[in-house]
């Protein structure tokens, strides 16, 4: 933990960040070829880590599971908490970071069309910080998906076996409601065209 420094708290939970994190300038001087840009991309960055890990502690406490504290470093963070109950719950859990990057897609999205039309005398200077919401969101999500330990993914497709044994009753529920009503509705037709014979045959 000596290398560690306390950002913030958020509702008790100590948030804290390592200085490899600071490693990722160069990376993005790079990107930018400009200090400005840089800079902005940088706290862009630290905002999108901090938000994706906070994602997963918004669920955790919404699954009452224990957040201990956070911690960021240059390319993932972690949240630690206490042992979930159950797999539904590492589920929810895992895909509350990708949630909360995915509403920030969303809004960058939104307002860099929307800003694009209304101040385009703005791009220049938004430009850094929409490519941070956009295009490294998106690269970053897809890299968290990857279904490999430590990455969310190795839990986070846990959810369509789960999503399989959930649909499978209801839907053999509703096959053989279907089934069901398709019979009744066969025999009410046969006992009609029965009757229709046998009134028949009682007028001739």
């Amino acid at each position: 933990m000596r290398s560690y420094r306390v950002l913030a708290r958020w509702m008790g939970i100590p948030i804290f960040w390592h200085w490899s994190i600071f490693l990722c300038l160069p990376w993005f001087y790079w990107q930018s070829r400009g200090i400005y840009d840089t800079v902005i991309m940088f706290f862009s960055y630290f905002l999108l880590l901090a938000a994706h890990e906070l994602g997963h502690a918004v669920i955790a406490i919404r699954r009452k599971t224990n957040v201990k504290s956070i911690r960021l470093f240059i390319l993932h963070g972690e949240c630690h908490h206490d042992e979930t109950y159950c797999e539904v719950d590492d589920v929810y859990i895992a895909w509350g970071g990708i949630f909360a990057q995915l509403i920030i897609l969303f809004i960058a999205l939104f307002l860099n069309i929307a800003l694009s039309a209304l101040f385009p005398w703005l791009q220049p200077w938004l430009k850094p910080i929409f490519w941070v919401f956009i295009k490294l969101n998106i690269i970053t999500i897809v890299f968290n998906l990857i279904p490999v330990a430590p990455l969310d993914g190795h839990k986070a497709w846990r959810a369509i076996p789960l999503l399989k044994g959930w649909l499978q009753p209801k839907w053999r529920q509703i096959f053989l409601e279907r089934k069901r009503k398709k019979k009744k509705m066969l025999q009410a037709e046969s006992e009609r065209v029965t009757a229709e014979i046998i009134e028949k045959l009682k007028r001739k």
